[in-house]
């Protein structure tokens, strides 16, 4: 599954014949702005949210309908789905890659050195299914909650948003791979983001802010 490529049909794109696989795969990161209290932990404050909507890609579907072979990334992705919402340790495979570009240019400090390393989403994550209140599309969403990381981890995050209008980010997205047949791990979806303003953005209205945070959600 990736972000829908140029020129093929959104019509092709919701026939998903597999029913353990979304018709759309919802990744939801919330981002902390306030820096962590050593004294203090919190799982929530102050911050912003990103919001992805991908779509299966037609190779993707064709893999799935039998037209090619399915790949050993297909396999898994397809388990992780079926299984990701009830089990923790499936969804703790969930694995993101993020990569700045020219980093010998900005001024990040510690940052550099963890530019490009996967990191794996366990303790701040949550799955669930759901269908559009029209009826018409299953999703599965994966949220990631920043605001529950480590203090370091937290606080090497925070210092970056001054530098995101300066910076071009890669992001990747992935399933941990663990046995041989699992192999090659083959990146899901990935995006770059560009010269982000994080405090010039449109503020959530009042109404909508009273959803559980990610991990507060529930498994069915």
């Amino acid at each position: 599954m990736d972000c829908v490529r140029q020129g093929e049909e959104d019509g092709d794109l919701w026939n998903v014949v597999e029913e353990r696989v979304p018709q759309l795969l919802v990744i939801h990161i919330q981002v902390p702005y306030e820096h962590p209290n050593v004294f203090k932990a919190t799982k929530d404050g102050k911050g912003g949210e990103v919001t992805l909507y991908l779509k299966p890609s037609k190779r993707f579907l064709q893999e799935l309908s039998g037209q090619r072979p399915k790949t050993p990334a297909t396999k898994l992705f397809v388990n992780w789905c079926a299984t990701c919402e009830t089990d923790k340790t499936m969804r703790s495979r969930f694995k993101c890659m993020a990569s700045v570009r020219n980093i010998e240019k900005h001024n990040l400090g510690m940052v550099k050195s963890y530019n490009g390393k996967p990191v794996l989403v366990t303790e701040s994550g949550c799955a669930k299914w759901g269908v559009t209140e029209d009826g018409g599309v299953n999703y599965l969403e994966m949220s990631a909650n920043v605001h529950a990381w480590s203090f370091m981890a937290k606080k090497g995050f925070v210092s970056l948003i001054p530098k995101f209008q300066e910076i071009s980010l890669d992001v990747g997205i992935t399933i941990e791979a663990k046995d041989d047949d699992e192999m090659p791990e083959c990146i899901l979806a990935a995006v770059c983001m560009n010269s982000m303003d994080c405090m010039n953005v449109p503020s959530i209205p009042t109404s909508l802010r009273s959803r559980p945070t990610p991990v507060e959600c529930r498994t069915r």
